[in-house]
């Protein structure tokens, strides 16, 4: 409001009693681009406010040449008044420029990081693979595999333990446990499915094919079971027991639900 009210009134009010020559008038053109860049009003009303401070600029500038200014200044006071308020203008034009070249950088920056973490999400979602095929071709995805090796582990007694804890306790137990079966599996590049409850399922050889799909499954599970007994021993809870249960043979994975999808699997192995 400040832009469209007060600094072309003081521009008309100055150009009415100094004439055009000392080039008051600079100010209404640059509130020009300023208005322009504003996000408060729309296209139209930007247009149609673009075009009055158009107007404005040319009927000022007519009046002051036809009727003539109220106090008439030096020639030389023209002068400086017309180079000062040429460099005001433009330093105000590029400090504006300046400061929204900074507004969409910053905002550029935020896409990217909203978008990097909208990648990282996915991909803890859904295999890579599988994450770019879903972007490139949102179409149903269900793939065959003729050969690979499923995993489930899950905590003895957990339900009847579940009943004495607390909620906090709980979860945190479950993401204790869990956690130290993901980085096992990311090091041995077997890919999470899902967790249902206290259950832990994963499967190598999908949905890139591995012909180690069986003997990489065994060791993670054996990796497993050394990981509980670690947190077993740390003794700030009573011991977890796991059992687990490993197959082979052919799977039909893909991807289900339009919303809160998940990337699963369904054959004789699960």
């Amino acid at each position: 409001l400040c832009i469209m009210v007060e600094i072309p009134a003081h521009a008309l009010l100055a150009t009415w009693l100094l004439g055009s020559g000392p080039g008051f008038t600079v100010y209404i053109l640059v509130a020009i681009p300023i208005i322009s860049l504003t996000h408060i009003f729309s296209l139209s009303v930007k247009a149609l406010i673009t075009g009055l401070m158009g107007g404005l600029f040319v009927l000022a500038n007519v009046y002051a040449h036809v009727v003539g200014p109220m106090t008439p200044l030096s020639e030389t006071a023209n002068l400086a008044f017309l180079t000062f308020n040429g460099t005001q203008g433009a330093l105000v034009l590029i400090v504006v420029l300046l400061f929204y070249d900074a507004a969409a950088q910053s905002m550029e920056r935020d896409l990217e990081q909203a978008h990097d973490r909208a990648e990282r999400l996915l991909r803890n979602i859904l295999p890579e693979e599988i994450a770019e095929r879903l972007k490139a071709a949102p179409d149903v995805i269900a793939d065959e595999h003729p050969d690979a090796t499923i995993l489930f582990a899950d905590i003895v007694g957990f339900t009847e333990a579940s009943a004495r804890m607390a909620p906090a306790d709980l979860v945190k137990r479950l993401n204790r446990v869990f956690s130290a079966f993901d980085e096992l599996a990311e090091k041995h590049g077997v890919e999470k499915i899902k967790t249902i409850g206290d259950a832990y399922m994963a499967v190598a050889g999908l949905p890139t094919p591995r012909p180690d799909h069986a003997r990489v499954m065994v060791i993670l599970a054996q990796e497993m079971l050394t990981a509980v007994e670690a947190i077993n021993a740390e003794g700030d809870h009573e011991p977890v027991r796991i059992r687990i249960g490993v197959n082979s043979g052919p799977v039909i994975a893909g991807v289900i639900g339009q919303s809160k999808f998940a990337y699963d699997l369904w054959g004789a192995a699960g």
